[in-house]
This record gives C-alpha cells, sequence and structure tokens, in this order.
C-alpha cells in the first residue's frame, strides 16, 4: 500500500555557509505528490436494541442504523448492509472496530466475545478478531465492554465483506447484548485508510 508518492521533485538553496543550515527561507521545495489526498471513507453504525445471548456465536442481522445524531457526519458514500452484512463502499485497505456492551443482573460471565468476521469470496467467513471480557456479578445491574478490531484489504467490494458476532458464557442465566438508538452503546467503526 503506497501512501504518497513523490513523482518529482527538487531542492534549491541559497545557503552560503553553516550558520544559515537552519534558515527555512533560504530552501525551496518544488515537486509532486500524489497519493496523500486524506480519509475517503469513514461510517458508524450501531445496534439499537438488545438481545440475550449465549454459548452460541450470534450474527447480530437486525435493528441496526447508521447513526443519525445531529452532531454526526460521515465521509464518502458510507457503508451498506443487509440482514447484518456490511459492504464496503469502495476498495481500500479498512479499519474496522466493533465494541459490545453486556450487562446482568444475577449472573457471573466466564466470557464475553466481540467477533469480527470476514469474508474474501461473499461466502465463507473467517474469525478475523477476537474482544474478551469478563464479568463478575455483585449487585444490581453490572455492565463490561467487549472490543475487537481489525484492518480488512477490500480488494473487491462485491466479494470482501464483513459481519459481527456476539458470544458469551454466564454462570446461571444468558447475558443480554445492549443496543441504543439515541447514543453510541454497542457499535461498529468503518474508516478507509488507504488504497489497496
Amino acid at each position: 500500500m503506497a501512501i504518497s508518492k513523490v513523482t518529482s521533485a527538487s531542492i534549491t538553496t541559497n545557503a552560503v555557509g553553516p550558520t544559515q543550515l537552519n534558515e527555512a527561507s533560504n530552501y525551496a521545495f518544488t515537486g509532486t505528490v500524489t497519493g496523500a489526498g486524506g480519509i475517503t471513507q469513514a461510517d458508524l453504525w450501531r445496534f439499537t436494541s438488545t438481545t440475550t445471548t449465549n454459548n452460541t456465536r450470534t450474527l447480530i442481522s437486525s435493528n441496526l442504523e447508521r447513526s443519525d445524531d445531529p452532531s454526526f457526519g460521515y465521509i464518502g458514500s458510507g457503508m451498506s448492509q443487509s440482514s447484518g452484512v456490511f459492504t464496503f463502499p469502495e476498495t481500500g485497505i479498512y479499519f474496522v472496530e466493533a465494541q459490545y456492551v453486556y450487562y446482568a443482573s444475577s449472573s457471573n460471565m466466564r466470557y464475553a466475545i466481540a467477533i469480527i468476521e470476514a469474508t474474501t469470496n461473499n461466502s465463507t467467513y473467517d474469525h478475523i478478531a477476537f474482544g474478551r471480557s469478563y464479568l463478575t456479578h455483585n449487585y444490581g445491574t453490572t455492565y463490561l465492554t467487549s472490543r475487537a478490531s481489525s484492518y480488512v484489504d477490500v480488494t473487491n467490494t462485491s466479494n470482501v465483506k464483513v459481519q459481527f458476532r456476539t458470544q458469551t458464557e454466564a454462570t446461571y442465566d444468558t447475558m443480554t447484548l445492549g443496543g441504543e438508538t439515541d447514543y453510541n452503546s454497542t457499535y461498529f467503526t468503518f474508516i478507509r485508510l488507504g488504497d489497496t
């Protein structure tokens, strides 16, 4: 991945002695820099409801929305999703991150996992990131956060996609994955960093 490329350049100087080496006004850079246009895609989606989870790796396939806060903005055309499968708007190297918020009222939990999966053939998914947390219940409702992140090389927007799963193991009962429609609780971030 090339972040930038100098296609032509020259440096000229009017310096006449060592005392002038730190004087920037005596130097001039002329040239062309390409490939450094900045981030062209950045988006954020969130889970808007709640669901109970257990030892089965469950796909988060519904109750998903792009953040719609008045202060929110995204770059580019943004991600799209269908039944929890997210499609990238253009090729490139993307940073993908997931944050899950779990809570329980009566359980200790061996683990709560945020899972990111990716496919390169629009069919078979591979686990690319796991974020594990542990919860010890004290009183009332106890919360924890699990996070996972990875880079995804999107060489073809029809074939390379991502999805998110949840998995927990509680001592006494199931846990709850929490979401919100008014602010980011369980959410997913996508940032295109550069060309593939």
